[in-house]
C-alpha cells in the first residue's frame, strides 16, 4: 500500500526538484517527516491526515481486545508491528510512504466490516512542513 500525490502535484514537484544538483537529502527528509506523522497517528493523536477522529472500535472488538489485556495502546496499536512498518521508500525523484504489513490496507482504506481509519497521507500539517523543506533546501541551493 502507498499513498502518493496527484500526477499533477508530482509534476509540480518534481520539477522543483530537478532544479537541484542533489534531491536525494530532500526527499530523505520528506519521507522521515511522512513516516514521523503516520507513527505519531498510530501511537499518539489517533486521527487520520485531516485531523477527524478514527471510528471507535466494535463493541466486539473493545471486548477482545479487554480480555487480551491490549487495550491500552487504543486504535490501531496492538503490537506495534504497524507503526514500526511504515517506510518511504525513494525512486528517483519521488517519495512513496507506505506499511508493509498486509493488514495495513485493511486499516487503511476500511473493509465492508471494519470503517477505514487511515494513517497513511499528507494533511496540512505535514503539506506544511513539505513547503518549508522545500523552502530550506532552495535558499541552501
Amino acid at each position: 500500500m502507498k499513498i502518493t500525490r496527484s500526477q499533477a502535484q508530482g509534476q509540480a514537484a518534481a520539477n522543483l526538484l530537478a532544479t537541484l544538483k542533489n534531491p536525494q537529502p530532500l526527499l530523505k527528509r520528506i519521507g522521515q517527516t511522512m513516516v514521523d506523522s503516520a507513527v505519531g497517528r498510530i501511537v499518539g493523536v489517533k486521527q487520520d491526515p485531516q485531523g477527524n477522529e478514527w471510528a471507535p472500535w466494535a463493541t466486539s472488538t473493545l471486548m477482545a481486545r479487554t480480555r487480551a489485556g491490549t487495550v491500552g495502546g487504543g486504535l490501531l496499536y496492538n503490537s506495534g508491528r504497524l507503526a514500526s512498518s511504515i517506510q518511504y521508500q525513494i525512486v528517483g525523484n519521488q517519495v512513496s510512504v507506505m506499511s508493509t504489513v498486509p493488514y495495513g490496507t485493511y486499516l487503511q482504506n476500511g473493509t465492508p466490516n471494519m470503517p477505514a481509519r487511515p494513517f497513511l497521507g499528507i494533511g496540512p500539517g505535514e503539506q506544511e512542513a513539505i513547503y518549508e523543506l522545500m523552502r530550506n533546501s532552495f535558499r541552501g541551493k
